[in-house]
């Protein structure tokens, strides 16, 4: 398993790539602290959307867990296929590879946090971007 910290380290090794991006976060940041009266309060952090957009970009390219390893519940045919899962084998779900497959996400080796756009993320496939795993936090 990895930690939330290593994709935080990978994010920032990406900034330091994309001095661009880095500027408009940097950017971002000294506007709503600005208006904020120089609080970095709740209400200040809600409203950093491009920083939000960078975190789950650096988390697509490197999530903090590779894989997850789940337990078939009940018997399973995949579809489309002759291939049954039985009830109790242990499933591997490559988090890594899915979240960095052309098929999923266009030139998938780039860092564009503009793929986390509100307006665009609608697009996001709910089970292919699993960052941190699945369930409640």
């Amino acid at each position: 398993a990895g930690f939330e910290t290593s994709s935080t380290s990978f994010l920032l090794h990406q900034l330091a790539y994309h001095p661009d991006i880095q500027i408009q976060c940097q950017s971002e940041i000294d506007l709503v602290i600005s208006k904020h009266g120089g609080n970095l309060c709740y209400d200040a952090i809600k409203e950093l959307k491009y920083l939000e957009m960078c975190f789950k970009e650096g988390l697509r390219l490197f999530p903090s867990l590779g894989f997850l390893i789940r337990k078939c519940v009940r018997k399973y045919r995949i579809p489309n296929t002759d291939v049954v899962v039985d009830k109790g084998v242990s499933i591997m779900i490559p988090v890594h590879a899915m979240q960095n497959d052309e098929r999923y996400f266009d030139s998938p080796e780039e860092f564009r946090p503009e793929r986390f756009h509100p307006d665009l993320a609608v697009d996001l496939k709910k089970h292919v971007y699993l960052p941190l795993g699945e369930g409640p936090r």
